[in-house]
């Protein structure tokens, strides 16, 4: 696992085992900031892509090469997932290439920016490219399909898209996507989906964690891994991400 932040001056790339707590190695070769890092997928090279723009082996701890040619500070830069290129971004504040977020679908790319989304494709992976087109608004109606309780501050949609949960106000209500109906309440300050979309963690606390399947609560659940420490927001996935002062952990939602 890598990792990075803004907060050292060398702008420092940390590489994780799991099992420890400290980091294996790290990389300072870097003037500026880094917001991105991404492990290259294939399993023939070991790289790994930074904002810099630099790739990196990490089995040698070297730079391979660095990419020149930007003229704004990079926003993100990620592999893509089938081919063997790189997809970075640079802020800007009228062009698509000011982009804050990616998805990737085989040769079809979707980014996201300030102004909307706009997909590209790939259409020769040998050739380097840049996008720079102005984006077309496209007109979309709007349908409200209900009213919520609460002021919300988080919008969770389950992974298979049938339920969505608001968060806010120190509570979580889940509902119903299409029909917006009211199927689980509680009071919690953090919610997480885990992959199968039956089971959800709701942070009660910052000491407090409670798990769900099928809506009724697994009762041998509990806080482990941080011991007294206080976790301020939880993140879903194939695993639970626990965050706080200084710390992340992992666990496996089925060994709760």
């Amino acid at each position: 696992m890598a990792s990075t932040c803004l907060e050292h001056a060398l702008a420092t790339v940390f590489f994780w085992s799991l099992a420890s707590p400290t980091a294996n190695f790290t990389t300072d070769a870097h003037g500026k900031g880094v917001n991105y890092v991404d492990f290259y997928p294939g399993s023939d090279k070991p790289y790994l892509v930074t904002t810099a723009i630099k790739i990196w082996d990490y089995l040698s701890k070297s730079c391979v090469p660095t990419m020149e040619g930007r003229t704004n500070n990079p926003s993100f830069a990620v592999s893509h997932p089938n081919l063997s290129i790189y997809l970075p971004s640079q802020e800007h504040p009228q062009l698509c290439t000011g982009a804050r977020l990616v998805r990737r679908d085989v040769n079809e790319v979707a980014v996201g920016f300030d102004e909307g989304i706009v997909v590209i494709k790939v259409l020769n992976p040998r050739t380097a490219w840049t996008h720079r087109a102005n984006c077309n608004r496209i007109p979309l109606s709007i349908q409200e399909i209900g009213t919520t309780e609460i002021f919300a501050t988080a919008l969770l949609h389950s992974p298979n898209g049938r339920f969505v949960t608001v968060v806010g106000d120190g509570e979580y209500i889940i509902y119903t996507a299409l029909a917006w109906r009211n199927r689980a309440f509680g009071s919690g300050t953090g919610f997480a989906w885990v992959g199968d979309s039956n089971t959800y963690a709701v942070l009660e606390s910052k000491v407090k964690l409670r798990v769900f399947k099928n809506l009724e609560e697994r009762g041998d659940a509990g806080m482990k891994g941080t011991g007294s420490w206080a976790v301020d927001a939880i993140y879903g996935g194939p695993v639970l991400g626990a965050r706080g002062m200084g710390f992340v952990i992992f666990v496996n939602f089925f060994f709760f």
